[in-house]
């Protein structure tokens, strides 16, 4: 018999699960403790609706137009901003300059004339990244964190297991997975992944093995207006309209969580998004029909 460990807990709004394979209990016990501890400093830092947390402090109440970054933001920063490139900037996380006023809106009509008149303080061209600093070419751009901290917790979670000495289990932080070598019995780890039209319901499974997993969907978080409904996935002006008729839900493995996350979020916003080598996504159409995408011709 293997030891088997499991911990539960709840950050980021969501309930997150660690397992462990082989480990002393007193052992997993510190991994796990080494893991809760990192995950909450990472809310407490980026929390963008914390209106002390370092992001809403620094970054988006900032004077300056130039923010000093740690190593480790400077990293994630740099990781988003290398694979928004490549989505051609449809992955944004300048969505955060008209979040709140979304919030307020009564009407699907209403929120499209907030993102147009947020339209010239987001995208790419609004920020980049000079050696350790956050640069911003405008007072009034604001990022928005919330798709990409969840998405690395699950990536520190798998470095600091690692680091302690892990070399089987699996980390899933609402959905977002990242597997550690694979089952005592050497099985790959499998991964249910939701119909978005009952996602109460398993539609297929990814099998995984030192890989990371993440599913986007229409069906998550969906705010309804008296004129309808519209996604929680918010895109840039460059986005494909008729993305949400096409995809209705998105799961991309590769070797991160934060940029298996980036992709999956991408190609619900605009289905032809070219995805980098390396990484794989399954798709699920508005017929529930699933596609496997080749990289390079999402």
């Amino acid at each position: 018999m293997f030891a088997h460990y499991r911990h539960r807990f709840a950050a980021m709004t969501t309930a997150c699960e660690i397992q462990f394979y082989g480990l002393q209990e007193a052992q997993a016990i510190h991994v796990a403790q080494c893991i809760r501890q990192a995950v909450y400093g990472l809310v407490e830092r980026y929390n963008f609706h914390a209106v002390d947390s370092w992001l809403s402090r620094a970054v988006n109440g900032r004077r300056e137009w130039r923010v000093d970054l740690d190593e480790e933001t400077r990293n994630i920063l740099a990781c988003v901003r290398e694979h928004a490139e490549i989505t051609e900037g449809v992955f944004d996380i300048t969505v955060g300059t008209c979040a709140r006023a979304l919030r307020q809106a009564n009407s699907h009509a209403e929120a499209h004339i907030i993102q147009q008149d947020a339209a010239p303080w987001m995208g790419l061209d609004r920020w980049w990244i000079e050696k350790d600093q956050l640069c911003f070419d405008n007072p009034h751009t604001q990022l928005d964190l919330g798709g990409v901290i969840k998405e690395y917790a699950v990536d520190l979670a798998r470095q600091i297991a690692l680091r302690e000495g892990v070399t089987q289990g699996l980390i899933n932080f609402g959905g977002d997975l990242a597997a550690i070598g694979c089952k005592p019995d050497g099985q790959r780890f499998v991964a249910a992944v939701p119909d978005p039209t009952h996602p109460e319901k398993m539609l297929f499974a990814l099998d995984l093995e030192n890989q990371a997993l993440t599913t986007s969907g229409h069906y998550a978080r969906q705010r309804r207006f008296a004129d309808g409904s519209v996604s929680h996935i918010i895109g840039d002006k460059r986005s494909n309209q008729n993305a949400a008729t096409q995809w209705l839900s998105a799961s991309v493995v590769s070797s991160q969580t934060l940029v298996s996350g980036i992709y999956s979020t991408a190609l619900l916003i605009n289905p032809d998004v070219r995805l980098p080598a390396d990484i794989t996504a399954v798709t699920v159409d508005r017929d529930r029909r699933v596609h496997a995408l080749q990289t390079g011709c999402a």
